[in-house]
């Protein structure tokens, strides 16, 4: 296996956007930006990896000590061992820091069991306006590669933002009606977004009323321009 620049083989470059484009998530951009440039993000250098001399899937390698590979997508997960190969003797140095997203769960496994260390980072440089649409399609998402949970009716109240009925079925979570019972938990905002998408999900006070394998719901996107 090996990596070669991606900008410099526009047909490659291609099939690396059409790979990104099949992800769960994706960052639209518009103006000037090229999905090349978006690649290029924070001192970064895309790479098409390469099984054989044909495009296997493609990666950015950002710059730093040590160097920080902000973007991997690579279909076959029988080929991660030969890609964490290839990028050791690409970058020759004697450790690289790996992001991943919460869908990534062949790459997050691989992953961790090579590390030395490994962090889940919440996000929260957003602010939520519509808590049962957030809510429900981050559940949709999660159910693309988690559909074992098996979800009891659960209530929350978001303070000043309303209440949300959670449970099984195709919709997942709705806002709550007057007639429902009352909530399960009360939260304030940055509490509720804890509670529901952040890693730290069981630290938040009351999680105990939470049913076991809700949470936490994948609230997470690329990095489009290192924000």
């Amino acid at each position: 296996m090996a990596l070669a620049p991606l900008a410099e083989y526009p047909s490659w470059l291609e099939s690396a956007r059409a790979l990104h484009e099949k992800q769960p998530v994706t960052c639209a951009r518009g103006g000037d930006a090229s999905f090349l440039t978006v690649l290029q993000s924070w001192r970064a250098e895309p790479y098409a990896v390469l099984q054989d001399g044909m495009f296997a899937g493609y990666c950015a390698l950002a710059e730093g000590k040590p160097p920080r590979l902000q973007e991997l997508v690579l279909p076959d997960a029988a080929l991660l061992p030969a890609f964490a190969a290839a990028l050791a003797q690409h970058t020759g140095v004697a450790g690289v820091r790996v992001q991943l997203y919460p869908w990534q769960r062949a790459e997050l496994a691989y992953f961790a069991s090579v590390a030395e260390q490994g962090v889940c980072v919440p996000n929260h440089s957003y602010r939520i306006f519509h808590w049962a649409a957030a809510a429900r399609a981050a559940m949709a998402l999660q159910r693309t590669y988690d559909d074992t949970a098996i979800l009891d009716e659960f209530i929350l109240e978001v303070e000043n933002e309303g209440r949300l009925r959670f449970g099984p079925g195709a919709e997942g979570v709705r806002p709550a009606e007057p007639q429902d019972a009352a909530p399960d938990l009360v939260l304030p905002p940055l509490d509720a977004a804890r509670l529901l998408f952040g890693p730290d999900s069981p630290l938040v006070p009351g999680a105990q009323a939470v049913p076991a394998g809700l949470l936490p719901l994948p609230l997470a996107f690329p990095w489009a321009d290192g924000i």
